[in-house]
């Protein structure tokens, strides 16, 4: 197990590839998935396990709130785009990254709480950017 204090997707998250949805955990680098400006390659992947207890606790992404399909595992600070109402209300912006662990409101983000640990896999580009998820944009570091 990495230790790992960063952003990171749960290995089951589907992420869109220019040969349609794929889980995280199942990429390498040099794979190409999909950003705002059309498919880019991953330099780096890093498998980990992250803890499902205390500050660390992934967060779960509830479907269709956040998420379409099904829900979807992050670390508590992968920061995802959220556009709409809300961030246009509250912040006065219409499109805003929201690190997971801010959006937990035990209806459309909860916090997980098991005694297990999570197969999580952190993605860079060659430089930052948003890849695409089932209904989702999720950042990515550079590498």
């Amino acid at each position: 197990m990495a230790d790992w204090d960063g952003p990171c997707l749960g290995a089951e998250t589907p992420l869109a590839t220019p040969r349609g949805l794929r889980p995280a955990g199942s990429l390498r680098p040099g794979d190409a998935v999909m950003t705002p400006g059309g498919p880019r390659r991953l330099a780096t992947v890093l498998p980990l396990e992250l803890p499902m207890l205390g500050s660390a606790a992934p967060v779960r992404l509830c479907a269709p709130s956040l998420v379409q399909g099904d829900d979807v595992r992050t670390g508590p600070l992968q920061r995802l785009l959220i556009e709409g109402s809300d961030p246009e209300y509250l912040l006065g912006e219409a499109r805003v990254l929201a690190e997971a662990r801010w959006l937990v409101d035990g209806r459309r983000a909860l916090r997980e709480q098991r005694a297990a640990a999570l197969p999580c896999v952190v993605l860079a580009l060659e430089a930052p950017g948003l890849i695409f998820g089932d209904g989702a944009a999720y950042e990515a570091t550079g590498p």
